[in-house]
């Protein structure tokens, strides 16, 4: 019994409007992680970024709720100044995949606990019809995050050690 899994079924399985929520949490992150680390600097004249990183995320993550609660309609929003439906099908997948990239980037393997968490929650609510799939993808970014940090604290460790033996004086 083979299990019939791909990238187009699980875009099919997302309805416009979880599509749009989901563009409008990745653009409103976007936004107050770039505006609170240029305002966020520690003693050391450095951005804080997982301060910056956190806060981001809450503040996107309630303005997200908030818009889904008070029942806006977005999607007639959207239609009324030309975008069409058949648009938003395109677009907010691509939209979607570079705010994915932007997480990697900007956070580096925050990013990825971002995302598993945020595919994990996914997977436990009805925002999406493949909750299994969903969920297990969640399951793997997790995994690759442990591994990423594990890696990289090893590496870090090891050359602190090394430091210390003279190696780098």
């Amino acid at each position: 019994m083979a299990i019939d899994f791909s990238l187009s079924e699980i875009l099919d399985s997302i309805d416009s409007s979880t599509m749009i929520l989901g563009a409008l949490f990745i653009l409103i992150f976007a936004f107050t992680n770039y505006i609170l680390s240029k305002t966020l600097i520690g003693r050391d004249g450095k951005s804080n970024s997982a301060i910056s990183g956190v806060m981001s995320l809450s503040i996107s993550l309630l303005a997200v709720y908030g818009i889904n609660k008070i029942g806006l309609d977005y999607e007639s929003l959207l239609s009324s100044i030309g975008i069409s439906s058949d648009f938003l099908y395109v677009a907010l997948p691509v939209i979607l995949l570079i705010g994915a990239i932007y997480l990697l980037v900007r956070l580096r393997s925050l990013g990825l606990l971002i995302i598993g968490v945020v595919f994990i929650g996914a997977g436990l609510t009805d925002l999406v019809y493949e909750k299994t799939t969903v969920l297990i993808m969640g399951i793997v970014i997790l995994i690759i995050w442990a591994i990423v940090s594990y890696w990289s604290y090893r590496i870090r460790h090891s050359l602190y050690l090394r430091r210390g033996r003279g190696l780098f004086r």
